[in-house]
């Protein structure tokens, strides 16, 4: 199988390339530096040069000849530093490219394609009284993304599975972490405090057997969440505590009240200084409260999927993340005195 990868030198599309790549299939990414390509993968991995945020149907059809699948494992999550209006800056990350891309994929007559979305448009799907994608451009933004794609393809025989997201742990090469924040905060000496809720969680190499086997098996185009565990936040910071060297694994709780306040306060401060986000602020703490779990047996039986690896992803995080050293030195002096 020939496959387009797009996005494919990020921390997901690099294991996307690599778990393609161990099935046999040929591909190739599309993206803006492709000496990056040749720094990740070699000379085993074809580089197309090309910018989504620029590309329509039609420049499509070159890229797409004689391709057999595509993966669209780009665009802008909640994290991304809105420039201007933030629906319009989604809009064009999120959607556009994907009404563009998968309209051509149609038109060449590529047989299957994967969309990675986020885990927040199946909770919208799934609680549609929470309002989402009423509230938060980012999920408005990944509601209409999975719509528009699966529109594209609605009269031609291309397979399109829509993967939703959730959090998602492990390492690439060239690549910070995004959760430096929180093994470091893991890490410190200080007492370890946290809100209540959680989340679906899966390392990145399960990730892209999900992606492997939503090329190969599904018969009809679908919307799936894909996840492995069900943790909540104090669980994942109990979790991480072994592997980062910290003996005591006691979290303590926020309160409601409390973090709505500083949730209200960050709101008030972007406010006042024109300040734009993927996630609005106001409601952010009743979207982190809830547990946000899947049963995802379904999802792993149907693409294949192996799971039960987050620890070693949990593993593979921490190792590249930088520790500091005087909060190493603090966090061994402490773990002498929790010693048993």
């Amino acid at each position: 199988m020939r496959v387009l990868v797009i996005g494919g030198t990020g921390f997901i599309g690099y294991h996307i390339v690599r778990a393609l790549q161990a099935q046999g299939d040929d591909v190739a990414v599309l993206c803006r530096d492709t000496a990056g390509v040749g720094e990740l993968f070699g000379d085993g991995v074809e580089a197309l040069a090309g910018d989504v945020g620029q590309l329509q149907a039609a420049d499509y059809a070159g890229l797409l000849r004689g391709v057999d699948g595509v993966v669209f494992a780009a665009g802008a999550d909640e994290r991304s530093e809105v420039r201007g209006d933030a629906d319009t800056f989604f809009h064009e990350a999120n959607v556009s490219p994907c009404a563009a891309l998968f309209a051509a994929a149609a038109e060449a007559g590529v047989r299957r394609a994967v969309l990675l979305n986020s885990i927040f448009a199946w909770l919208d799907r799934e609680e549609p009284a929470l309002a989402l994608a009423k509230r938060h451009p980012y999920i408005r933004s990944r509601v209409e993304q999975d719509r528009v794609s699966h529109a594209a393809v609605s009269n031609s025989d291309t397979v399109l599975v829509t993967l939703h997201v959730p959090w998602v742990f492990g390492a690439a090469p060239h690549r910070e972490s995004q959760w430096s924040a929180l093994v470091n905060y893991v890490r410190a000496g200080t007492p370890l405090m946290c809100i209540r809720g959680g989340a679906s969680m899966l390392s990145v190499q399960a990730l892209a057997q999900a992606v492997v086997g939503a090329l190969r098996y599904p018969q009809h185009s679908v919307s799936l969440p894909v996840g492995d565990e069900n943790l909540t936040y104090v669980q994942l910071m109990q979790r991480l505590c072994p592997i980062v060297g910290r003996k005591d694994c006691r979290v303590l709780p926020v309160s409601d009240g409390v973090f709505r306040d500083i949730t209200a306060l960050g709101h008030f401060v972007g406010v006042l200084f024109g300040k734009q986000v993927g996630i609005e602020l106001n409601g952010m703490a009743e979207l982190l409260f809830r547990e946000i779990f899947i049963d995802s047996a379904a999802t792993k039986a149907q693409l294949h999927v192996q799971g039960g690896d987050l620890d070693d992803a949990l593993r593979d995080m921490v190792a590249i993340i930088p520790e500091n050293a005087l909060l190493g030195s603090w966090r061994k002096s402490l773990n002498w005195f929790s010693r048993e």
